[in-house]
């Protein structure tokens, strides 16, 4: 008896929780530019600006949390003109999310290119900001970010690998974009 009142009570509670959850479509588009760096084991450093362009997809869980899943495009003038590629997972809080204006804090994490020959690249950029309501489903953001694309390169000499060279390029970037 004392089993079936628990899980009873256990039912009641998830039913509960579960009905708090507010589960809609939401969508990010934003613009960038900003300050761009790279540096390799050697310690040679490049700069230059870099311009991109980013789309999120996904869901708000409850109430100021978001989830989804990115494709981030970015060219970097560092040196030569390089091309920057990550897909990511991204989450996202609004502090105030039922006020016309409201402060946030988000997260993407993934893979990518990094403008090298090699594997692959991680991406990690973490970004602050606010966001303008105009309408419940529409608004503009705006916010600071960092983005850092690590890698690893083969440096050839004579048509032979020679060695591997580890490469980052770290961005700090201004993002204005919308939300729909």
């Amino acid at each position: 008896m004392k089993k079936i009142i628990l899980l009873s009570m256990m039912a009641i509670a998830s039913v509960t929780s579960a009905s708090a959850l507010d589960i809609s479509y939401k969508g990010f588009g934003e613009l960038y530019s900003g300050y761009a760096g790279a540096k390799n084991l050697d310690e040679e450093s490049y700069s230059g600006v870099c311009y991109g362009l980013s789309t999120t997809h996904g869901v708000t869980l409850i109430d100021g949390l978001f989830v989804g899943a990115g494709l981030n495009i970015c060219a970097v003038t560092c040196d030569d003109l390089s091309a920057l590629l990550a897909v990511y997972a991204e989450g996202r809080y609004n502090f105030i999310p039922d006020r016309k204006v409201n402060p946030y804090v988000g997260m993407r994490l993934g893979g990518g290119y990094n403008g090298f020959t090699e594997g692959g690249s991680f991406y990690f950029s973490p970004a602050v900001g606010v966001a303008i309501n105009f309408t419940d489903k529409f608004g503009i953001d705006a916010g600071l970010g960092y983005d850092l694309f690590t890698g690893r390169a083969e440096r050839y000499y004579a048509g032979d690998v020679y060695e591997h060279v580890a490469t980052n390029t770290n961005m700090i970037t201004f993002r204005v974009g919308v939300h729909f």
